[in-house]
């Protein structure tokens, strides 16, 4: 709690959640264990660091398997690709490892971020990109919240409930009202709750 005071940092960039990505933090955080290493440094903090990062991801995909017990064949889609909202920038999203892992795993991928109209080289073939909200919901079994983009706080999240298959989401953001979720009918899996 204490870093969140500082106002550089605050406490907005301090959430529990799928992980960090983008193009400058990770990067970084390397370059600083490569420069220490080089100094003969070991830097056990920023080794952890990095791990729980990776780690973040896949405790997704196993509370993905936890909850529908079989993934292949179910249908699972993703609100958000992008790293954070606002931006375009898909460099190292969680999302995408984890879209990745579970289209690997047999799952039907599906994807809506309000800018990202492009599917990166970095994402399989298999995930397929849909072009609004309610494609996202139809016959899911699932629900992935990626990224906290401002409009899938405001989702009509009673109504595009009836489109799935199965009522669950994953707030991998700690973003939704968690109670309301749980009024519609979903069941609701937060992050290090």
């Amino acid at each position: 709690h204490g870093i969140g005071l500082d106002k550089r940092i605050g406490e907005r960039f301090l959430n529990a959640g799928i992980g960090w990505g983008g193009s400058c933090f990770p990067k970084d955080v390397t370059a600083l264990t490569k420069i220490a290493a080089e100094y003969g440094i070991t830097t056990q903090l920023l080794n952890a660091v990095i791990n729980v990062n990776i780690q973040q991801r896949l405790k997704v995909v196993q509370k993905v398997q936890e909850v529908l017990k079989i993934v292949k064949g179910k249908s699972i889609g993703f609100l958000g690709i992008s790293f954070k909202p606002d931006t375009d920038d898909i460099r190292d999203a969680p999302a995408i490892t984890i879209m990745n892992n579970l289209a690997n795993l047999g799952a039907k991928v599906k994807a809506y971020d309000p800018v990202v109209k492009v599917a990166p080289d970095s994402l399989n073939t298999k995930v397929i990109l849909c072009q609004n909200i309610e494609e996202i919901f139809m016959d899911s079994d699932l629900i992935i919240l990626a990224t906290e983009w401002e409009e899938f706080y405001k989702i009509d999240y009673k109504k595009l409930g009836n489109l799935m298959r199965g009522k669950n989401i994953i707030d991998g953001r700690n973003f939704l009202d968690k109670e309301n979720l749980k009024d519609f009918g979903y069941k609701y899996f937060g992050i290090g709750r």
